[in-house]
């Protein structure tokens, strides 16, 4: 276990020198791509829910809809109107 720490440490120490070499306009430039990539992703997210949410509108106004032409072939079969006329 110690042998692998001892592999571990270089790759750690330049991570960190690289880190520490970052200039302040660097480290804004990291911070906005971060950013960015932040923003699309919770853009991407709600686009998606609010599809979800009128894929949902949808199929509940088409069911309404067919029960509504039920309701009228019903009430129109009881007027007598003939069931073949109705389509």
């Amino acid at each position: 276990m110690f042998n692998r720490l001892q592999e571990s440490v270089p790759f750690i120490g330049s991570v960190v020198a690289f880190f520490s070499g970052l200039q302040l306009s660097d480290w804004a430039s990291l911070a906005g791509i971060l950013f960015g990539a932040v923003t699309v992703v919770i853009t991407y997210k709600k686009y998606k829910h609010e599809v979800e949410l009128k894929q949902r509108a949808i199929a509940v106004q088409e069911k309404e809809a067919a029960y509504k032409m039920l309701m009228i072939k019903i009430e129109a079969i009881k007027q007598g109107v003939p069931a073949n006329e109705l389509g």
